[in-house]
């Protein structure tokens, strides 16, 4: 599903912390939801070969100039793959892109199908747990709807830590590297966060700090065996 054209600004950008994920060695990749192909065009000045999944036409416009091709179809759609006519990749990448989605295991799994023998998926979720949530919920009372973040408008389905792994399950597939951006506030650029990623950084995977200062589960996954 592509994001309105005032949130276009979150979904252009290079997200290294997704790309930190691929792996040395893969040949091909394919980004759902690939947007303008900020983010998958870097791995083609890589050598790689990369497919892009877009609905909306003036961004797949765009990254048909970055991507070696892109294929105009609607993530909602339960045919949306068949324009891949079979094509398989080393690496699907779905950057927030699943909670926008009505029915994000069916996409997942449609996915996976779509995996090489040595192919693994890589998801970025936000994190519904983050203690903002927490603040607007359990204090302030209220359900908030914004134009970006974990509260983004367009949200269909929101996810945990325990609901991402349940969603891996699901699909077949075993979780193996992850990571954890954190933030204090659900605001880019915060210099809070960055203290956080400072001083906590080295503890993103513990407990308490995954649950409540995970902005976002950034994970790489391969099909069971």
């Amino acid at each position: 599903m592509p994001p309105p054209s005032g949130r276009a600004a979150a979904y252009t950008t290079a997200r290294p912390d997704v790309a930190a994920l691929v792996p040395d060695g893969a040949r091909s990749l394919l980004d759902l939801g690939c947007s303008t192909g900020a983010f998958a065009g870097a791995f083609r000045e890589r050598g790689l070969r990369v497919v892009g999944i877009e609905a909306d036409a003036a961004m797949a416009a765009d990254a048909a100039a970055r991507l070696d091709a892109v294929h105009r179809a609607d993530l909602t759609d339960p045919a949306w793959h068949e324009v891949l006519a079979g094509e398989r990749f080393d690496v699907i990448v779905a950057a927030d892109v699943l909670e926008h989605l009505p029915d994000p295991d069916a996409v997942l799994a449609a996915a996976v199908g779509h995996l090489s023998d040595r192919g693994c998926v890589i998801v970025s979720i936000p994190n519904i747990r983050h203690v903002s949530a927490l603040v607007d919920i359990a204090c302030r009372g209220r359900f908030p709807r914004r134009d970006r973040g974990i509260f983004d408008t367009t949200h269909l389905r929101w996810f945990t830590w325990r609901d991402v792994l349940a969603l891996h399950d699901r699909a077949g597939l075993a979780v193996g590297d992850w990571s954890v951006n954190l933030r204090i506030v659900d605001r880019p650029g915060a210099r809070s966060s960055a203290v956080a990623e400072r001083v906590l950084g080295r503890w993103r995977r513990r407990g308490p700090i995954r649950e409540f200062l995970g902005y976002q589960f950034v994970v790489r996954s391969t099909p069971r065996p």
